[in-house]
């Protein structure tokens, strides 16, 4: 279950991304292992890569991937970047970074010492609606805040009971990791904005250029669409989309995407006797698990309940 010679999935993907930001290809993976003393401590759904020798970080963007990752620097990183910010990373601080945002220093960095911490957006999502969050999907400030003393306290316990081999170690190691994603969300989430469905008939200025897409989204919410291809839909790259998309509209393609869905699955609970699956599938989403899900996060109530609040006695 945890990291050793043989990695789980997880942790390959975890130390892939570690490799692709550090900028290491596979033939130097023993010899950058050796040279930073990479260690990574794989809970499945959580990953935290440690660096116990200092590392040099490369100029330049790093590569986005599809995780939500926490950067905690153990030394300064100046001018690191996040999207188009620029930020100072010092001690003491944790940097949240959403999935699918660029990255890295600009000027690069010698004898950089720092923990990342890896978890996936499914697993994230899910547990933040079983929290009972009112609030949206994953909404983080990707800024250098301070590193709130328990969460310090949490890594520090999975660090020593992964270096440790008493006995529920690894049973103990999966309760402290989910502890730690609570700890980061109720610290470091933020109230999601409440994307108001613009009408593509009625755009302004620079919103025009969205047209093709938010048509694209009301007709076909219920497919299933990646950033690419909506990016493709406005003739932009996905980071590019992402970033304009959410200056005009003030929420990100997804959260607005989702917002579509929601309001219709709202309608059918009203007007239908669909079951909340049948509903679900309708609306574009996976599973009735995951619809219930970001059906809760968005209302605070259940679909079913949602229902019957709203169904005459």
């Amino acid at each position: 279950m945890y990291y050793s010679a043989t990695q789980s999935a997880a942790a390959a993907l975890m130390k892939g991304v570690f490799m692709q930001e550090m900028n290491l290809d596979q033939t130097r993976l023993c010899q950058a292992d050796q040279a930073a003393s990479l260690t990574v401590i794989d809970c499945q759904f959580l990953n935290i890569v440690l660096t116990d020798r200092p590392v040099d970080l490369p100029s330049g963007f790093w590569e986005d991937h599809p995780l939500f990752e926490f950067l905690i620097p153990l030394s300064p990183i100046p001018r690191f970047q996040v999207g188009d910010r620029e930020l100072n990373c010092l001690p003491g601080c944790l940097l949240p970074i959403a999935p699918g945002t660029r990255h890295g220093v600009l000027n690069g960095c010698q004898g950089v010492s720092l923990i990342q911490i890896f978890v996936g957006r499914d697993y994230l999502d899910r547990l933040s609606g079983q929290m009972g969050s009112p609030r949206s999907l994953a909404e983080f400030v990707s800024d250098a805040l301070p590193l709130q003393p328990d969460i310090q306290h949490m890594i520090d316990r999975l660090i020593q009971e992964y270096r440790g081999s008493a006995a529920g170690r690894e049973v103990l190691m999966s309760s402290l990791a989910q502890v730690l994603v609570i700890l980061l969300i109720r610290h470091y989430s933020q109230p999601a904005a409440q994307p108001e469905i613009a009408d593509p008939g009625r755009l302004k200025d620079e919103q025009f250029r969205f047209q093709k897409v938010l048509s694209f989204m009301q007709e076909h919410y219920c497919m299933h669409m990646s950033i690419d291809k909506l990016a493709s839909q406005c003739g932009m790259n996905s980071f590019h989309f992402i970033r304009s998309f959410k200056k005009q509209f003030a929420v990100s393609p997804y959260n607005y995407l989702t917002c579509i869905r929601i309001t219709n699955a709202k309608r059918l609970l009203i007007r239908t006797n669909l079951s909340v699956a049948q509903i679900g599938r309708q609306c574009g989403f996976p599973s009735a698990s995951r619809f219930s899900a970001v059906f809760l996060k968005d209302t605070g109530l259940t679909p079913t309940r949602f229902r019957r609040s709203r169904k005459a006695p």
